[in-house]
């Protein structure tokens, strides 16, 4: 089974606490979007993962989501890459309410797959890999998931595993 892993884009005007806060009202948006009846009972694909994490993985990643507008689009391309991906990704926002800050956007998330976050560019893939004839194949265009010195996956450009994985290498952790 594969680990996973809930990130959160939050915005990065926001303290370190304030940060860890809105991971924390991200995990509650799940919760409801994604109940456990309805992944136990009727089988929703993206709940299964999620309760899968909040049971037996746990790990949140708090990246640097930038402003507001930034996070919109983040959330925007988890909508949009959802339905074709290989994996059922649950992901949900928050939004503060209209009396704090004006209903902005604060955060973003999703729960991942190691073979997502894992991956590597084709640099990292090749120092990882024993076979030093194989290393001539790298494309640096493409994302690799190694897994015991083997290439597990290719992500190649233009698929939606290949989109996400930009996104999230391209955030660096909150602070």
């Amino acid at each position: 089974m594969s680990e996973l892993r809930l990130y959160t884009f939050i915005n990065f005007y926001l303290s370190s606490i304030q940060q860890g806060i809105q991971s924390a009202h991200v995990v509650s948006e799940m919760l409801t979007k994604y109940p456990y009846e309805n992944a136990v009972v009727w089988d929703e694909p993206r709940g299964k993962p999620f309760h899968d994490w909040a049971k037996n993985h746990k790990t949140i990643v708090v990246l640097n989501g930038g402003a507001h507008l930034d996070i919109d689009e983040k959330y925007s391309l988890l909508y949009d890459l959802a339905p074709y991906l290989d994996f059922p990704m649950p992901f949900d926002k928050f939004h503060e309410d209209v009396h704090s800050l004006a209903g902005m956007i604060t955060a973003c998330g999703c729960v991942l797959p190691e073979e997502i976050y894992d991956a590597v560019d084709y640099r990292k893939a090749s120092t990882l890999v024993d076979d030093t004839n194989i290393s001539k194949y790298f494309n640096e265009n493409r994302f690799y998931y190694v897994k015991d010195n083997s290439i597990v996956k290719q992500y190649v450009p233009d698929t939606p595993e290949h989109k996400l994985i930009t996104m999230l290498k391209s955030c660096p952790l909150a602070r």
